[in-house]
């Protein structure tokens, strides 16, 4: 702001000075020969913007003929074009005419293009088409040339000599590219494509919208009246894109055809044996640092919408980079698989929408492959959903993966997946029975990112968290969903393109995304060393101090346990569960039931009429929420009617539950209970809060006077301590008990989806409605929280009633108790190791009390030396990474020698391989002074 400010001052300078250029300075003559023929044109690209004749113009622009100029009229200067000087563009000489051809020779030798061939033609005024001021050689073949610069229409003289190359090849020499062969009338600059692949990788830049840039650079005031040449841009771009790869590739120089994957960049970083591993690393006794980490994830934005009619599908690359080959993806599809079990653990999106596909839409998204580490994109593992996440597309996706990226010799494959605690169960079953790609040797390791894990039940935190996984160091396995937002800006602009357009877009994109990955790759290797250094001796530290109040034998102990389980997680799952806390759960509602009919320590109808009231009890608070969210969005008719009935059929069940209790426990008593009905006015502080919020039909909300009805139990009649010792009011207690340890789940389960449902949705975007609508749903978690925290306070009211001892158990509920705990978003956070647990996270048994802070110890320290050891592994594998990172690089170097060696006699070829063997030397300089700045004694 204080450059801005110091700017103001001079801003009529700035607007007198740009105004003044719009004249010439008198007299307006030609810089060269001061004279005034021919017309006196201006460059606008050129220093100074100098003012030339018509010849002298054409002259100093023969090998820039697309500068802009404009030409003076006599009061003001008005666009024009170079080919109004007289200026062509001459082919197979330099730039120089052809010697075979006479001056008055050159004469219009091709027919018109139709608009069939590469658009719709225009009028000659319509095109804003310069007239042909300078009849030297007349029209020989005028064309359309799209540069950066604007749309420009000059004559292009092709070589007539006896041995003269194709007329494509002339164009190419003079970096011109050709949208047709037949009939040549359109051409593209190479710095117009290469400018317009750069806007589509960075700016997301549509063709459309690229396009439509330069008719308004060609015109600016009348647009419209520019040839459109969108289509022709559209497939030259993909020409130019598919030999881009090849060329960097080292195709032109091998004569060979791109096989599958192989125009992919993969990642310099990962251990690949016979690329970028030393002889005899197989004999290295750190054999954990000599396995692959996978992340597989789906994304549903990169969708395409489905094109009515005939398929208009050239594929120029088919699984050669990342979109795996479509025709045997689809042969893998054709088997049905089979039926996909029940998940085990929570309703996961991924597993809820695999059969729900999206209207007008044949591809609803896709599926992909990653370097855990490094976040690069696995070769020909991309696939194409054609409903939801199924587990036969992602089967496909890692295999290909597996197939692609050189794993061969490597004993073991870590792959993190939002779903793996489904994923994995059935995984090498399928892929047998597919026959997918699969080494035999190659042990599958399965994990789920350290974000998606809190939306899993607390069992696949301990088998599935990296924090717990041995050899995999710091990886977090969610770097896919950091890559996606990148990705999704630039498929939007194909969603309508052709699929095998779209996937050669994508397939460029992912090829940037890899060569960015590799550009940062050794400053990233370098700050995570740095970070490591540092973290090593502080887990260290945190974990010795743990250890001094705490037996050696003990520590021992802890140690062989948890080693046992490591060594044998992927034959018992199970044992990995010494990360979750060892004391018995406390029993439910239900569970009580279960345990007083074993025992038989009550009648059996008591006992039912008891359960059958507190289900009553609660089915009224839940009607009552029900009630209050609905208005709150504005029921319908139909539903306030449902309500309605549902809370006629709670009146009846109370009537009952009356008749009963008259039966039981007397007539008077039962009056003298009803007659404390809660007045409806008399509702709780939170459920005045809530009806703030709604605007009208409140009245309509405490018309259900039965949902304020009370229960006839011992808790609402018991008053001497006599009658608190009667059997019923025990039996209450113990149920009661049993209806608090199920609540507290409850509300640690809604807390853990709260947050892992809000920040996931969060984190993916999308426009304002969407997250409008994801808000709405946090929100509604929110409420469903509020009302089991009410539930709680209710029944903790009627057990202390009973049984004021309970007081100590079963503590009051705070505002803190039911907030996201840190260590929900990250385990191993310094913040999250000091933070004590709310006591609902805590839920024990009364019987194992005595034993809560032994456990809490164990699990404490059991956390610090994961830390400890996660933090070495990710040191020891980042120092092994450098010496790979590095060797990689030498072996891009050997491979550009023999790529130039291979070709004899073709001086550009060899050219270009000594290019890209110097480009390589360089990264390999630079990673090595990187790598030592931070650890000096390194070498290879």
């Amino acid at each position: 702001s204080d450059y801005l400010a110091e700017w103001i001052p001079y801003r009529e300078d700035f607007m007198d000075s740009i105004l003044a250029r719009e004249a010439a300075v008198q007299p307006v003559t030609c810089r060269e020969c001061q004279g005034t023929d021919n017309g006196l044109y201006r460059c606008l690209y050129c220093l100074t913007h100098p003012v030339y004749c018509g010849t002298h113009m054409r002259e100093f622009h023969e090998l820039t003929p697309f500068h802009r100029i404009e030409v003076w009229t006599g009061t003001y200067f008005e666009p024009s074009w170079l080919s109004d000087t007289g200026l062509k563009i001459f082919l197979g000489h330099a730039g120089f005419p052809c010697s075979e051809i006479e001056p008055a020779d050159f004469t219009d030798v091709e027919d018109s293009e139709d608009s069939a061939d590469e658009g719709t033609s225009h009028s000659k005024k319509d095109q804003f088409v310069p007239e042909d001021i300078h009849p030297m050689y007349g029209h020989r073949n005028r064309c359309w040339i799209v540069d950066v610069s604007g749309i420009h229409s000059m004559e292009v003289v092709f070589c007539d000599c006896a041995n003269h190359r194709d007329k494509h090849l002339q164009l190419l020499d003079m970096d011109l590219w050709p949208a047709s062969f037949k009939r040549i009338k359109t051409l593209f600059t190479f710095r117009l494509l290469s400018d317009f692949r750069l806007e589509n990788l960075e700016a997301k830049t549509s063709a459309y919208h690229y396009f439509s840039k330069l008719r308004r650079v060609t015109n600016p005031a009348f647009p419209n009246t520019v040839p459109d040449r969108y289509r022709e841009l559209l497939r030259v771009s993909r020409e130019w894109r598919n030999i881009l790869l090849r060329k960097w590739q080292g195709f032109g120089h091998t004569g060979e055809q791109p096989s599958s994957g192989s125009l992919a960049l993969f990642c310099p970083s990962c251990p690949q044996p016979g690329i970028n591993l030393p002889e005899n690393w197989e004999k290295d006794k750190k054999k954990f640092v000599y396995s692959r980490q996978f992340v597989m994830d789906g994304n549903f934005t990169a969708s395409h919408i489905e094109k009515a009619g005939k398929k208009d599908n050239v594929w120029l690359m088919d699984g050669e980079a990342f979109m795996t080959h479509h025709t045997r993806y689809h042969e893998h599809l054709k088997d049905k698989p089979e039926e996909e079990p029940r998940s085990t653990c929570h309703n996961h999106c991924a597993q809820l929408d695999q059969n729900i596909g999206k209207q007008g839409r044949d591809v609803t998204g896709i599926g992909a492959t990653a370097c855990a580490r490094h976040g690069a994109f696995c070769p020909a593992s991309v696939v194409d959903f054609q409903k939801g996440e199924r587990q036969v597309n992602m089967d496909f996706s890692l295999t290909e993966a597996i197939s692609h990226t050189n794993v061969l010799g490597l004993v073991r494959a870590v792959t993190l997946y939002d779903i793996n605690c489904q994923f994995w169960v059935y995984f090498m079953r399928r892929a047998i029975d597919k026959g997918l790609f699969w080494p035999k040797d190659l042990m599958f390791e399965p994990a789920i990112g350290l974000f998606h894990v809190h939306g899993h039940k607390e069992i696949c935190n301990a088998q599935f968290s990296p924090s717990y996984i041995r050899g995999i160091g710091r990886t977090d396995g969610e770097v896919l969903e950091t890559l996606w937002s990148t990705l999704n800006d630039g498929s939007r602009s194909v969603q309508t393109a052709s699929l095998a357009h779209r996937a050669e877009t994508l397939d460029d994109l992912m090829i940037d995304s890899n060569w960015k990955k590799l550009l940062r790759g050794v400053d990233q290797i370098r700050r995570r060393y740095n970070v490591a250094t540092g973290q090593v001796p502080e887990a260290k530290t945190y974990l010795m101090e743990l250890s001094k109040n705490i037996a050696i034998a003990t520590q021992k102990r802890w140690e062989k346990e948890v080693t046992a389980a490591e060594n044998n997680r992927l034959k018992n799952l199970d044992g990995m569960n010494i990360y979750l806390p060892n004391i018995s759960q406390a029993p439910g509602l239900i569970a009580q039931v279960d345990a007083l009919v074993a025992e038989n320590a009550a009648d059996e109808s008591t006992l039912k009429w008891l359960s059958d009231a507190i289900q009553l009890q609660e089915d009224q608070r839940s009607l009552r929420a029900d009630v209050r969210r609905g208005m709150r969005v504005r029921m319908s008719k139909t539903q306030s009617m449902a309500f309605e009935r549902k809370a006629h059929a709670i009146e009846d069940r109370l009537e009952q539950h009356y008749q009963k209790a008259a039966r039981l426990i007397g007539q008077k008593c039962v009056d003298e209970v009803r007659s404390k009905t809660v007045p409806v006015d008399e509702a709780s502080e939170d459920e005045e809060d809530e009806m703030q919020e709604i605007d009208n039909g409140a009245d309509w909300y405490r018309s259900f006077k039965c949902l304020w009805w009370p229960i006839c139990l011992p808790s609402a009649y018991a008053q001497t301590a006599q009658e608190k010792k009667r059997q019923e009011s025990r039996l209450e207690a113990k149920l009661r008990r049993g209806q608090l340890n199920q609540v507290i789940r409850s509300l640690r389960g809604a807390i853990n989806q709260k947050y892992f449902w809000g920040q996931s949705k969060r984190r993916k975007g999308g426009n304002k409605h969407i997250r409008e609508g994801y808000d709405q749903n946090a929100k509604q978690m929110q409420d469903s929280i509020n009302n089991l925290r009410r539930g709680y306070v209710d029944i903790r009211k009627a057990l202390l009633h009973l049984d004021p001892s309970a007081e100590a158990e079963y503590k009051a509920l705070e505002p803190k108790d039911v907030r996201i705990p840190s260590w929900m978003i990250e385990l191993n956070s310094r913040h999250a190791r000091d933070e004590r647990n709310s006591w609902i996270w805590q839920e024990y048994s009364a019987e194992a009390k005595d034993d809560e802070e032994g456990e809490c110890n164990r699990l404490s320290w059991l956390k610090a030396r994961a830390q400890y050891n996660r933090w070495k592994e990710e040191l020891t594998l980042l120092e092994y990474e450098m010496q790979w990172t590095v060797r990689w690089f030498m072996k891009k170097q050997v491979e550009w020698k023999g790529h130039r060696n291979m070709v004899k006699g073709k001086p550009g070829h060899i050219a270009y391989a000594c290019r890209q063997i110097a480009m390589w030397a360089k990264f390999e300089a630079t990673a090595r002074k990187e790598f030592q700045l931070v650890k000096p004694d390194f070498a290879i």
